[in-house]
């Protein structure tokens, strides 16, 4: 009955330990999304007929950096939900074995 019980929780300990591969996933796709998304609208604007002077490109390279700040916290974010999830699991195998 023991070595049971063991093997049991050997299985579910590398279940747990086993990497979320939907959520590496989403993550590389925003990873390439922060990369390639200034590239993309980079190469749509054209400086010369769009801004007419100074100020206005400043301001949208200000604008574009905020941009990138907030997917780069949103890709930070997303990374550290896989370790999260795990952590619940673990916490809900060890309630359920304690109850």
């Amino acid at each position: 009955m023991k070595e049971g019980v063991a093997e049991g929780r050997v299985r579910r300990v590398n279940e747990l330990q086993k990497p979320r591969i939907g959520m590496r996933c989403l993550g590389c796709f925003l990873i390439l999304l922060v990369v390639a998304g200034p590239l993309f609208f980079g190469l749509l604007l054209n400086p010369r007929n769009r801004f007419e002077n100074m100020g206005d490109f400043l301001e949208a390279t200000a604008t574009g950096l905020h941009l990138l700040l907030v997917l780069a916290g949103g890709v930070i974010l997303h990374m550290s939900m896989e370790n999260r999830v795990k952590r619940n699991q673990a916490l809900e195998t060890i309630a359920a074995n304690l109850g």
